[in-house]
Order: structure tokens, then sequence, then C-alpha cells
């Protein structure tokens, strides 16, 4: 099989239907949005860097930290530009205190702690090697402030190189996928964090799709079903989307939600994604991982601050 092209940053603006002025704009945005919801800010922030992995720098990037920079100076707001090892994008980071939940997501001791850290392939690509019961280290996720913005999150979905197959944290294993590995690394990253591990069992995607809709649960730490053309709209503005499919609670499927065009297919929308599984690719609309399964999927989106798990003593 063909292996699928990766999403250029052109191909996203063209298909996402942004211009290069809402690009400017996006730093600003983000901050009214956030002082218009009620959030606690410091006025004292950074700006800190993400990985180069999925080649989205360019001056226009630049030019949105230098406009907010300018802004901060002319309303006396302290900033700093500290930038990250090895990077060139800057994002505003602002200290968002995060919703915290008792649950217990622990793997078992004896399995380790963390998986091995990330390798550079010949090709320059970031890879794993499998360990699907093991987090990543925190020193191997990509950074995130809290700034939902379409190109962070690309930044994000193409830091984890999911559609490489010499990574073998999501490559297939026979019949065995790993959709919901993918889509655990993700939400950690991005402090909303759909868990591999629950009260020491593995969850898998047939039941996550359930905690999703849980009011105990994944309704409780802010996911929200939406429709399929909402789904795309949020993605589109960088906040964390997730497609899932449950069928009866014994099979599954789940992939993130991307900024991007999307197809209409017998009248029924689906959204541009990027997901693990028996195919794993970025920049394909959500039909091309779910029809197989005779079922629509479901979109839930979280629009919080973020959150995080405490083990009750």
């Amino acid at each position: 099989m063909t292996k699928p092209k990766p999403i250029t940053r052109r191909e996203f603006l063209i298909g996402a239907g942004f211009g290069s002025a809402v690009a400017m704009l996006a730093l600003k945005k983000e901050s009214k949005t956030a002082s218009a919801a009620g959030v606690e800010e410091t006025g004292d922030f950074q700006v800190q860097g993400l990985s180069e992995e999925s080649g989205f720098i360019d001056n226009q990037r630049q030019a949105v930290v230098n406009e907010a920079y300018r802004e901060a100076q002319l309303h006396n707001n302290p900033r700093k530009i500290v930038p990250h090892s090895d990077s060139s994008i800057y994002v505003e980071q602002r200290k968002i205190p995060l919703q915290k939940l008792y649950l217990d997501t622990r793997h078992p001791a004896e399995y380790g702690s963390f998986a091995d850290r990330s390798t550079i392939s010949e090709q320059g690509r970031r890879i794993w090697r499998q360990q699907e019961w093991l987090p990543l280290a925190p020193e191997d996720l990509p950074i995130f402030s809290g700034q939902h913005d379409p190109l962070v999150y690309l930044e994000i979905i193409n830091f984890f190189n999911v559609d490489d197959p010499a990574n073998r944290r999501y490559s297939p294993a026979g019949d065995v996928t790993f959709c919901n590995i993918f889509i655990w690394d993700v939400t950690r990253a991005m402090n909303v964090e759909i868990p591999r591990w629950i009260d020491g069992e593995k969850t898998r995607s047939s039941t996550l799709g359930l905690w999703l809709a849980d009011p105990a649960f994944g309704e409780r730490l802010g996911w929200r079903e939406v429709n399929s053309f909402d789904a795309k709209d949020w993605a589109d503005k960088g906040y964390p989307v997730v497609a899932s499919m449950t069928q009866g609670g014994f099979r599954g499927h789940l992939a993130m939600v991307i900024p991007g065009e999307g197809e209409t297919v017998d009248g029924v929308f689906y959204p541009n994604s990027a997901q693990a599984g028996t195919v794993n690719f970025v920049g394909r609309s959500t039909w091309e991982g779910f029809n197989h399964l005779g079922l629509t999927p479901k979109y839930y989106v979280n629009e919080g601050p973020g959150y995080q798990f405490v083990v009750s003593e």
C-alpha cells in the first residue's frame, strides 16, 4: 500500500480555510478568549518552543510571536522569549490551573516506569519501540502551553509520527492495532489524557468510547459530544477532538480529528483525521478510518484548560 503523503502546511491552510491574516492573529484571539471565559491569568508567562518535526517552521509563525510580544510591551504585560532546544517555533505559555480527578491511571509497577526514549530514524523522523503498556516519558512529549491554535495542534499530531511504518509504537502487529495508544499519547500531551490504565486494568478503544460519554468521567472532565461539522470547526481552532466508535463495548476504534477539509460520503460529512489502526495515516477523513466497521463515529471535543489524574489516599 502506498504510504500516505504527509499533509503540508499549505494544504492545511487551504483545506481548513485559514488565510495568513487569521494565522497572524491566532495568539491574540486565544488570549482574548481565555479572558472572556474567566480563566485566571497570572500576568507573567513565557513564550516557549515546539519541535521542528512537522515542518511548519516559517517567518509567519515568528511574526505572530513578534506581534504578541510588541502588544505585551505596549500593555506593560511582562513576557520573555525562551527558546526550547532545537526549536524555531514559539508559542505563548500561560499558567492555567488543571482540574484534578481522583482516578488511578497508573500502570503496574513491575512493568517499569516509562517507555524507552525515542530515537531519530535515518529519514530524520522520531520513532519509538512498541511498549504500548508504558507511558512516554515527560521529556519525550511535545511542549504544550495550553494555547489552542491549529498550527500548534498539527505540530503535536506530527510530533508522534504515527504514519511511519518504522515507528513501532503505533504500527499494527498482526491483528492487534493501537489506535488507543496514539489517542493516549496525543491527549496526554495536551493535558486532557484519555487513559491507557484504570485501576490496574488496560482500557481499550471500545471501553474508552463509553468512558468519553460517561457523566462521571469523560463528560465530567469536559469531553462533550458534537456533530461532525462542529468537530471540524473545533479542530480547525486547535482544540483536541476525538472520533470514537464502540459496538456493545466489545469492538471499537478511535482517531484524532485534525484541521483540514474532510469529505462527504453518501450525504454524511466526515472531518479530517489522524489515526493508528489497520492503516496508520495523517490527513484523511474519518470515513477512511471507520467505514469498514459499519458505524458512523461519534465526536467529542474538550475545550477546557485541561486536567490531571490524582490517586486517592
